[in-house]
């Protein structure tokens, strides 16, 4: 053992103080010709020359992405003329938002907004509870949403109400088109289109959704069918199909006729209806209220918001199911009917609903 260790150490001496061999001269020109190749082409996946690449490498922040990543495109700006469309561009195209800027009209100074859009959707105008005009001479592309289906929409002098987001079961019909131009925009290939399939599907589940919470819980107020009185036309769109009688105020510009209101108030005393949905300031609700008051029964007057717009920033209201549960809560409170503990949200399962009758009445405000 001894032995073999001395000849191996001899060995690795005499392997050290051994003169390396010189390189040849084309092999030192070789050599010195490496890093040029190496930056004048590099070599793709399959194998074959590429240019070089000057894109500048992503920082690893070591977050998963929540999509694999889209194609990538320009900065666009789509430009929305409504919250409403607002909530559904933002939930369709959730995992484009980086590369998308999306602007509400009314928040920015409009020729400003209008001449940096790429795109410009719109409601159909006779469906906008806010009409917001946009210049027929607009530089970008204005893509108008209407319903396909205009004989299942309240009409009012001959033409469909607006509100129809009040519906979640119609507005959840009118998503595939704010999708279809959203997907255009991108150049509408099946790459491009994939992550807009994906936030369309999610989201009209979750609207269709909404919609049957809406009518459930409409369904615990007292009476068969309930009665809800309203100066706001359109709140007919959330109440249908949920055995409710609604029954619109006239217009504020329009003479109280006192004959028309005294059935109404009948019925309002008779059924014992606490509230009617109204602006204390509105002549009709003001006169219908002091009516119900001379039969001996008193209502309140409880103004809705949220149905023409939604609400600020930072609340549950800012979102299109936020402000419909809101609404939904409220009436349902007034009226005496059961109100879910917990909010119905963009992401939750839909929160469990208390049967007809039971206690479980928190308010509009319970669960936030």
């Amino acid at each position: 053992m001894l032995a073999k260790a001395t000849n191996s150490a001899t060995t690795t001496a005499h392997a050290a103080t051994a003169r390396p061999a010189l390189p040849t001269l084309p092999a030192i020109v070789l050599l010195a010709l490496m890093p040029l190749a190496q930056t004048g082409c590099e070599r793709s996946p399959q194998g074959k020359d590429a240019p070089p690449s000057t894109a500048a490498a992503a920082p690893d922040t070591g977050e998963i992405p929540r999509w694999p990543p889209t194609p990538a495109a320009p900065a666009r700006t789509i430009v929305v003329t409504s919250p409403v469309l607002l909530d559904a561009v933002r939930h369709i195209a959730f995992t484009r938002l980086p590369s998308l800027r999306v602007e509400l009209l009314g928040d920015s100074p409009a020729n400003e907004v209008l001449l940096a859009a790429d795109l410009i959707i719109a409601l159909d105008e006779s469906l906008e509870p806010r009409p917001v005009p946009v210049p027929a001479d607009a530089p970008a592309r204005i893509a108008r949403i209407a319903p396909p289906d205009a004989t299942r929409l309240i009409t009012a002098s001959s033409n469909p109400a607006p509100g129809v987001h009040l519906d979640p079961s119609l507005w959840a019909e009118l998503l595939p088109a704010i999708h279809a131009a959203l997907v255009s925009i991108d150049g509408g290939t099946p790459e491009a289109k994939a992550p807009y399939d994906a936030g369309l599907e999610r989201y009209r589940d979750r609207v269709s959704t909404l919609g049957s919470y809406a009518k459930k819980v409409l369904g615990t107020i007292p009476s068969d069918p309930a009665l809800i009185v309203s100066d706001e036309p359109s709140l007919e769109y959330l109440t249908r199909g949920a055995m409710i009688e609604f029954v619109a105020l006239p217009a504020r510009d329009r003479p109280v006729v006192r004959p028309e209101l005294a059935a109404l108030a009948g019925r309002l005393a008779e059924r014992r209806v606490p509230a009617i949905f109204a602006a204390s300031d509105h002549p009709w609700a003001a006169a219908l209220a002091e009516m119900c008051r001379s039969l001996g029964h008193e209502v309140r007057l409880v103004p809705l918001g949220f149905v023409r717009t939604l609400g600020p920033e930072g609340t549950p209201e800012a979102a299109y199911a936020g402000a419909i549960d809101s609404m939904v809560r409220t009436i349902v409170a007034e009226l005496q009917g059961s109100v879910p503990v917990r909010r119905f949200t963009s992401t939750h399962p839909m929160p469990p609903v208390p049967s007809a009758g039971e206690s479980d009445r928190a308010g509009p405000a319970a669960g936030r």
